[in-house]
């Protein structure tokens, strides 16, 4: 890949220059790749690996300073979030909780600032997020898609609906993303453990039906995670 890229950064400074050359297809066939969409996507995969991103734990209530250190200053990170009480993290969609069920469960609030909707989750309940710079041309549908392949390879019936993932057509997961002028996140959670009837009381009527996780642990999606970012 490196020889690879090494090639399309010459075929670049040659256009730049007028200087004729080959389709650039032609010469990444030379390196393996039929489509210059193929190699654009093992491309980006590839720089993902690449750029040193390390992991960082951290409790719920440090979770946003955490996120918005490693978005100042552009760390790589994989952030795991780990819950041991309930908690509602509020995004930048306005939504109307019901403040006696908040006190009813001894929820904390969390006020999030980032792109998407609330999320309520309880203790054993996981959140992960991905910081890496933009120059990787990946999204959350990379993420999102990434994780249905990972649940459906255990053997659950897994779909990306927007932003979030459905199994047996309840919502497991809920995304959102954080993007700075150089620097991207993508943060998600997932629920582990049956929390519908406090989010239920908490939130309202949703057309999604909460769901969670059972055919495989928090901890073994932190291995899956670790295995494939570190």
């Amino acid at each position: 890949m490196e020889n690879a890229i090494k090639v399309e950064n010459l075929y670049i400074q040659n256009r730049l220059n007028n200087i004729e050359t080959e389709p650039l297809i032609d010469i990444l066939k030379g390196y393996g790749f039929d489509t210059l969409e193929d190699y654009y996507k093992q491309k980006a995969e590839w720089q993902l690996l690449h750029c040193e991103i390390k992991e960082v734990d951290k409790s719920a209530e440090e979770a946003f300073p955490t996120i918005n250190t490693l978005m100042q200053y552009e760390i790589p990170s994989l952030l795991l979030v780990y819950h041991d009480y309930p908690f509602i993290w509020h995004g930048s969609k306005d939504y109307d909780l019901n403040q006696e069920a908040v006190e009813k469960y001894n929820i904390q609030v969390y006020e999030g600032g980032y792109i998407g909707g609330t999320i309520v989750g309880g203790k054993g309940d996981l959140s992960f997020g991905v910081f890496y710079p933009k120059t990787i041309d990946l999204r959350s549908d990379y993420f999102l898609d990434k994780l249905v392949e990972i649940f459906r390879a255990e053997g659950m019936n897994a779909e990306k609906n927007h932003n979030d993932i459905l199994i047996d057509g309840k919502k497991v997961i809920g995304s959102a993303t954080l993007e700075g002028s150089t620097f991207f996140g993508f943060v998600v959670f997932i629920s582990f453990s049956d929390q519908s009837k406090m989010i239920k009381e908490v939130c309202g009527v949703n057309p999604k039906e909460p769901g969670y996780i059972t055919k495989m642990t928090a901890e073994d999606l932190e291995d899956k995670l670790r295995k494939w970012l570190l």
